[in-house]
């Protein structure tokens, strides 16, 4: 009965808000994966990268949050790299 009601509301518009809400962090959640993906690609192709330049193009992401977590990633990548590198 419950989930019935809840879909009818979804459908009528209402709650939009919160539905808006969790687009907006699928997107913020999209454009750090999108930047890592880029960067691992630079990093396999180039030897080097730049983080801030991948994650300021179209504003991949919008907090420092999201920033520490692409070029964490980044970080481990190119660790990654050079240990396969050396063997």
């Amino acid at each position: 009965e419950r989930r019935g009601e809840e879909r009818r509301e979804r459908e009528r518009g209402e709650g939009g808000e919160e539905r808006r809400g969790e687009e907006r962090r699928e997107r913020r959640r999209t454009g750090c994966f999108i930047a890592t993906a880029i960067g691992c690609q630079q990093l396999k192709e180039e030897g080097v990268v730049d983080a801030l330049s991948i994650v300021c193009q179209g504003g991949m992401v919008q907090t420092s949050e999201q920033y520490e977590f692409v070029h964490h990633a980044l970080s481990l990548y190119e660790s990654r790299l050079s240990a396969e590198a050396v063997q």
